[in-house]
C-alpha cells in the first residue's frame, strides 16, 4: 500500500542529494532513497510519500497539522514515510 501526501517529514531536516555523475563525492544522508532523491523513515510495508517545498506556506501548514501523526505512524511501525523535495509550489493554491 502506498499513500501520497504533500507536506514534510515531520520536522526531519535534510538536503536534496545531488547524485549527478559530475559530482562523485556527494554526501548522501543515511536514510536516503537509492536514487538519492528523498529520505525514508521507518520500515513498515505501508508507505506514505510526501513531496515538499521548504518555502511553501501550504507545506508548512501540512507539517504543523500532520507532522506529529506521521511521526506516531513511524514510531508505532504503522507506516514508513518517504519524503522528497517536490517542484516549487508557485501557483499550487491557484
Amino acid at each position: 500500500m502506498s499513500l501520497t501526501w504533500t507536506g514534510s517529514a515531520y520536522g526531519q531536516g535534510y538536503e536534496h542529494a545531488n547524485t549527478s555523475s559530475h559530482t562523485p563525492n556527494v554526501a548522501v544522508p543515511a536514510h536516503a532513497t537509492r536514487s538519492g532523491d528523498g529520505i525514508v523513515v521507518g520500515s513498515s510495508p505501508v508507505q506514505i510519500d510526501t513531496f515538499i517545498d521548504f518555502l511553501c506556506p501550504f507545506c508548512r501548514q501540512f507539517e504543523e497539522r500532520s507532522g506529529s501523526l506521521l511521526k506516531r505512524f513511524v514510531d508505532d511501525r504503522v507506516a514508513t514515510t518517504r519524503s522528497s523535495v517536490g517542484p516549487t509550489s508557485r501557483g499550487c493554491a491557484s
